[in-house]
């Protein structure tokens, strides 16, 4: 299933807006976004550290 799910993301063109990223903290920022296509609000949690950014948390929630 993971094979299939990645290989349909891969060949997907995503149309993007409301892009914004707010810091949370010094080392944690939010990303949201809608994605028309699919009609959802994504949120995305992001850490940095010593290795650089790494998403903790991720959220599609779709439009009514």
């Amino acid at each position: 299933i993971l094979a299939l799910a990645t290989k349909a993301m891969s060949q997907t063109k995503w149309t993007i807006s409301e892009f914004v990223v707010v810091r949370l903290s010094d080392s944690m920022v939010q990303a949201r976004y809608r994605i028309a296509e699919t009609k959802t609000l994504r949120s995305s949690l992001w850490r940095e550290d010593d290795d650089g950014w790494k998403i903790v948390f991720h959220q599609g929630t779709k439009e009514c």
